[in-house]
Order: C-alpha cells, then sequence, then structure tokens
C-alpha cells in the first residue's frame, strides 16, 4: 500500500490475509512511484527543469525502507518535460529481472534498466507530438515486447497502441496517427555508450539519405550522409546525455532513435 500528502509520503506491507507486516509514515522525499527489487525500494519523483526539459529522480528507500529519508538520487534521468504534468511513471520487473520505465512526455519515453538500475537503453517510440503514456500500464510479451497505451491529445482525443521490442525499437502504432513506416529502422550498439557507436539502418532509401543527430533540446549537432546502411560515429566535444538520431530520406523523417553517450 501506497499513499501520500503534499510533502511526504507512507506505506505498509499487507499480508494475504490481510494483517500489517510493517508500516512507515512521513517518508521523505515525496515520489509519485515505487518499485521494489529483491525487498529493496526505489521511489521515483519528477522535477521540470525548464520549459522542455525534466528529470525523474531515483531514491533508494533501502532494504524494508530501512533509509526513511534518502537526501541524495542515486540515478537521474533526464527527460522531455511531462505532458500537462502527468506525473505517473508506470514500471514494471520484465522476465529477464530488468526493470522498464515509462515517462509521460510528449513523445512516451521508455527506459530499460537492470537490477542494479543500469541504463541498458531508452526509446521515444512517438514522433507525434501531444502523445503521452498517461496512467495506462506497460505489458511485456512473451518474446519481450513491450505494449504501452498511450493518449492523443488531439480532438477528439483517442488512444493508441504502441509496440516497441525487447531493444527498445519501435514496431509499430495502432492508432488514428500516422507512424513511422515500419520498414524504416535504427539499432545502435553499444547503448550506452562511451566512446564511439555503431548505427544500422534497415530499408536505407536509394537517395537522398543522412543521419540528423540531436541534442535533448532539439539543435542540430551533426550532419551523416548515408552511403552504406552502417556507421560509426565519435561525438566531438559533446557533454555526457542523452541525444536523438532522426533518419531522412527525400525530405522525410522515416525513423528515430535515442542513444544515451557517458563519458
Amino acid at each position: 500500500m501506497f499513499y501520500g500528502g503534499y510533502y511526504y509520503f507512507s506505506v505498509a506491507r499487507i499480508s494475504a490475509e490481510g494483517v500489517v507486516l510493517w508500516s512507515y509514515n512521513q517518508l521523505t522525499p515525496y515520489i509519485y512511484s515505487l518499485i521494489e527489487i529483491n525487498n529493496r525500494y526505489f521511489g521515483l519523483r519528477y522535477e521540470g527543469v525548464s520549459v522542455e526539459e525534466g528529470r525523474v529522480l531515483i531514491y533508494d528507500f533501502g532494504i524494508n525502507f530501512a533509509n526513511e529519508h534518502p537526501e541524495t538520487p542515486v540515478l537521474t534521468i533526464p527527460t522531455y518535460r511531462l505532458l500537462d504534468d502527468e506525473r505517473v511513471f508506470p514500471v514494471i520487473r520484465t522476465f529477464d529481472g530488468c526493470l522498464v520505465m515509462a515517462v509521460s512526455t510528449p513523445s512516451g519515453e521508455v527506459f530499460k534498466f537492470d537490477s542494479n538500475f543500469n541504463l541498458l537503453w531508452s526509446s521515444n517510440a512517438l514522433s507525434l507530438d501531444r502523445i503521452g503514456i498517461g496512467k495506462h500500464p506497460l505489458i511485456e510479451l512473451d518474446n519481450g515486447d513491450i505494449l504501452y497505451c498511450a493518449t492523443v491529445h488531439e480532438q477528439p482525443q483517442h488512444l493508441a497502441l504502441v509496440r516497441i521490442d525487447s531493444n527498445g525499437n519501435y514496431v509499430v502504432n495502432m492508432d488514428y496517427t500516422e507512424p513511422v513506416p515500419p520498414s524504416f529502422r535504427i539499432s545502435a550498439y553499444p547503448n550506452p555508450f562511451s566512446s564511439e557507436i555503431t548505427i544500422k539502418t534497415q530499408g536505407l532509401p536509394a537517395i537522398d539519405s543522412k543521419l540528423l543527430i540531436y541534442n535533448i533540446r532539439g539543435q542540430l549537432l551533426d550532419t551523416i550522409e548515408l552511403r552504406d546502411n552502417t556507421v560509426n560515429w565519435t561525438p566531438r566535444d559533446m557533454p555526457s546525455g542523452i541525444y536523438i538520431l532522426n533518419l531522412v530520406g527525400d525530405g522525410d523523417i522515416l525513423a528515430r532513435k535515442r542513444i544515451s553517450y557517458i563519458k
């Protein structure tokens, strides 16, 4: 059981018979979501940084909340600004013992971590503006693909069922909007990377193909003319952070991929 006030939250663990096993009151900092890993509890909190940027802070409350008031987050994840301040972060444990977390930003951001909260990949599968994950849960399929239901904030509002594979690559968006064509795809490894990253494209158009690399503020940093399906890229004088790859052909954006650079 998880409930909170404006500045703090409280938790209780209840057995199947309805017996309270333990409870803690007025824990801080206030968090919006909670995940348990081997009796160790982590809380997720969002903070807005600017008009366009935000971040998710992850706090370690220890085994059975032994650390009731952690002061410093163990991990900070930069994101886009939340869609309509929807402070909901669905988190699930996957079949392979990892964690998948979704953040309701306009493009619908999804992150996968190992059990120690090391980032394995990140994905913003939806390219259309004003789409967010909202309060809908994440679902893992038998093959490791992730499904989630997004809310399209156009009039009339409707839902979009989005599917990404176990590596964070866009598979399909089943809604009334224009999806990224499924014949085009970007893969990148290692991701996160610390020096050089290998980028592969699928369904490369015959002419006028390029990769545009942006930072999280939407500033164009580099352009790679594509003459093959595989290229290697090394950042120059760039800080650690999340960067966005756009595959462009014939003047259209064909696919997107997020990569994480760690110096």
